[in-house]
């Protein structure tokens, strides 16, 4: 090869190289700006681990607005008088006492967060425990543990981060919660909803005032007289769906100390399972009575009237008790109202009542809108509910039904007005319980 066929070559061989030392600069100015858009590796023949993934979106993260909690406020007394009313609040995570006078204590607390929320509604305590560990999230403590669902809700001592931060219990301060347990009694009311409730005076032609004088019909053969009670039908046992007598609920303690547990109708205690979803056990059927005991003062009263039964359903000590017909005339709902007696501070045989109204019931999550961010939006349809009164004036109870019951109650016992049935917490073991959501 000549001199100056080696020179061409070499000049071809560098203008070649400076090509594509330019594509390649080209390249690294243009594909960043396209790869960033969206970029991928043809997996024909590569791996799929081998792509560039195209970037994915930001996923929405829980922001926690911490409020200032604001401090424990308790009466200069040393237990409140009467019955109780514990009101929570879900948006000023709050709870109070009401008693017989009014407010009588208040606290921060810590409800259920996002996917474990805290229900709203009417409940009760039905169970107290000084020292429980939970048997579902690793045996965490639970100290002070007063149980208003037996699915795992309760009350008790906890962290309060100042923000909803629970699996769904109400969680306060340690040294409230010891308070608070030695003043509550079994069947203790506990209302929950998104804003503050508090109890008003509150008076109706339907709600007594007195004790009545009861119907003599029999005497035993001690000499002491027995009342009558209405025919009232065999009620259906909530638990198992058999049918029952309306046999009395043996009493139930409601001293402060723990361990107390409900008895069933049949008089044998029912135990409750170790953790926080226990359950008490179904009593066996029985026999139907030839001869219906009355209503005697022996524990804790509740009665609930329900515009979707048609119905009032009376308990005793966390059991069924009798149940019967209401007549309700047509106009709308009810609202939810929950009806608590009193004895009076002139009289102690004349009775005063109080009532708390719950906001309308919460729509479930299935018609909630979920917007791209991930709040949660749901419908704000505005529901104009009745008062109390207006909706005592539309329910007729049988006379009968209502002397019994007025000869039974103590101060602390309650009557609840519903569009609701009976819920599927409502069992043997509890008072009724009326979900909100």
């Amino acid at each position: 090869m000549s001199t100056r066929q080696q020179t061409l070559r070499t000049s071809n061989s560098m203008a070649a190289i400076r090509r594509i030392t330019l594509i390649s600069a080209m390249a690294l100015v243009v594909l960043p700006a396209a790869a960033h858009a969206q970029f991928f590796w043809d997996n024909d023949g590569f791996d799929s681990d081998r792509g560039i993934p195209a970037p994915q979106p930001e996923r929405p993260r829980v922001k926690h607005v911490r409020k200032a909690q604001k401090p424990i406020v308790i009466k200069e007394t040393t237990k409140p008088k009467g019955p109780l009313l514990i009101s929570i609040s879900i948006e000023e995570q709050r709870l109070k006492i009401y008693d017989s006078n009014g407010l009588y204590a208040e606290t921060p607390i810590s409800t259920g967060m996002r996917g474990h929320s805290t229900p709203m509604g009417v409940f009760s305590v039905i169970g107290k425990e000084k020292f429980h560990r939970s048997n579902i999230y690793s045996g965490a403590p639970m100290p002070y543990m007063q149980r208003i669902t037996w699915s795992g809700i309760a009350m008790h001592a906890g962290v309060l981060p100042g923000y909803p931060a629970s699996h769904g219990c109400i969680r306060m301060p340690m040294n409230f919660a010891t308070r608070m347990y030695g003043w509550t009694r079994m069947g203790a009311r506990v209302v929950i909803a998104p804003g503050e409730l508090s109890p008003v005076d509150f008076s109706h032609p339907l709600l007594f005032t007195h004790r009545p004088e009861p119907k003599v019909t029999a005497a035993t053969d001690k000499g002491d007289t027995i009342a009558a009670l209405p025919e009232l039908k065999p009620i259906l046992n909530l638990e198992s769906g058999l049918q029952t007598t309306n046999s009395i609920a043996a009493p139930i303690r409601t001293a402060d100390a723990s361990g107390t547990v409900p008895l069933a109708a049949s008089g044998t205690a029912v135990e409750p399972a170790n953790g926080d979803a226990a359950k008490p056990e179904p009593t066996a059927p029985q026999t139907p009575a030839t001869e219906v005991k009355p209503v005697k003062r022996t524990g804790h009263i509740a009665a609930f009237i329900s515009r979707k039964e048609g119905k009032i359903f009376v308990r005793q000590n966390f059991a069924p008790l009798f149940e019967a017909p209401v007549t309700i005339t047509d106009g709308g709902p009810l609202g939810t109202h929950v009806f608590t007696i009193r004895a009076s501070n002139d009289d102690p045989r004349t009775f005063q009542w109080s009532v708390v109204s719950l906001p309308p019931r919460q729509p479930p999550a299935s018609q909630a809108r979920k917007h791209r961010r991930g709040e949660i939006e749901r419908p704000t349809a505005e529901v104009a509910l009745p008062s109390p009164s207006a909706a005592l004036d539309r329910i007729t109870i049988p006379e009968d039904a209502m002397q019994k019951i007025a000869e039974a109650v103590m101060p602390g016992d309650s009557l609840i007005v519903s569009d609701l049935g009976l819920g599927g917490e409502t069992g043997l073991g509890t008072d009724f319980i009326v979900p909100l959501r």
